[in-house]
This record gives C-alpha cells, structure tokens and sequence, in this order.
C-alpha cells in the first residue's frame, strides 16, 4: 500500500493545481486513516472523472497518471519497483 499511496500523492500533487477537489483529496491520502480501499475507490473515482473533463492539460495529466497507475500494478504483481523507477515513470506527467 505504501508505493500505491506513494503515487495516489504524487499524482494528486500535480492535479492540485488544476483541480481543487485534489488538494482536499491529497490530505487525506496523506493522513493516517487512509486505507488501501481508500486509494483503490480514489482511483477508481479518477478513472470515471475522465469524462467529465474537459480543458485539454486537466485531461492529459489524468489521461498519463491513469496510464502509469496501470503500468504500475502491472510492476508490482511481477515485483517491487524502486524509488527511482517510481520517480522516471511519473516524471512526465505535468
């Protein structure tokens, strides 16, 4: 749960400044009391919001995140991934 959550912030970070939902959202991922089914109903939440965005840049930042959270569960049914592996796979999304 700690590299979901890892990225669940580093992603968030990022949308804060399009979205203000995000910066609300990003407390309580940070917060002790957020739970591995919290960050699973956040994705899944942020998976459904796409359709309802509409400025291009929001889009692009969500359309990438979603992308890496996928590839990112695909790594870790296979194995952990490292800190630096983490931090080149999310490099681009801003």
């Amino acid at each position: 749960m700690d590299q979901k959550k890892e990225i669940v912030i580093k992603i968030l970070e990022r949308l804060q400044w399009y979205r203000d939902m995000a910066a609300d959202l990003l407390v309580i991922v940070e917060s002790s009391y957020c739970t591995d089914e919290i960050l699973d109903s956040l994705i899944n939440i942020m998976d459904k919001s796409m359709k309802t965005v509409k400025k291009w840049n929001e889009k692009k930042i969500m359309e990438k995140s979603l992308l890496k959270i996928q590839h990112i569960r695909q790594m870790e049914k296979n194995e952990r991934m490292s800190d630096e592996d983490l931090d080149a796979l999310l490099a681009d999304i801003n």
